[in-house]
């Protein structure tokens, strides 16, 4: 009895997850920037209030700013304080933790050279 439960939990998780990740896929704007508990103009931080990510289903990932354009891989992942974001783009990586997640807003957050960024993200339907 207790392999079948536990067969099930696990199960239910990676359903969980796999509608995350899910959820995730197709194109986010940008609409807030706040460094430091303090909102910030996304075009003097960006150089362009075009700032977008596009998450693709084979874990394909492009960021857009303005005319620039990078592209790298995601993963949506689980740690004990809720999920990460990895996004990786040549050979660096970037991890964010998800403070929000919805079918039509993110709200990530990293330490940048030691301040505190929360992005705001829109999805674009």
């Amino acid at each position: 009895m207790k392999k079948y439960i536990v067969m099930v939990c696990l199960s239910l998780a990676g359903i969980f997850k796999a509608q995350t990740a899910k959820e995730l896929v197709g194109k986010w704007q940008l609409v807030e920037t706040v460094v430091n508990n303090q909102p910030q103009d996304i075009k003097s931080l960006f150089g362009s209030d075009k700032v977008f990510q596009n998450f693709n289903p084979d874990f394909s990932f492009e960021a857009t700013i303005g005319n620039d354009v990078n592209k790298g891989k995601w993963e949506l992942t689980k740690d004990n304080d809720g999920q990460i974001l990895n996004l990786t783009i040549g050979k660096n990586t970037t991890h964010f933790k998800v403070d929000y997640f919805d079918e039509n807003k993110r709200t990530i957050s990293f330490v940048n050279n030691g301040n505190n960024m929360s992005l705001t993200y829109k999805k674009n339907k």
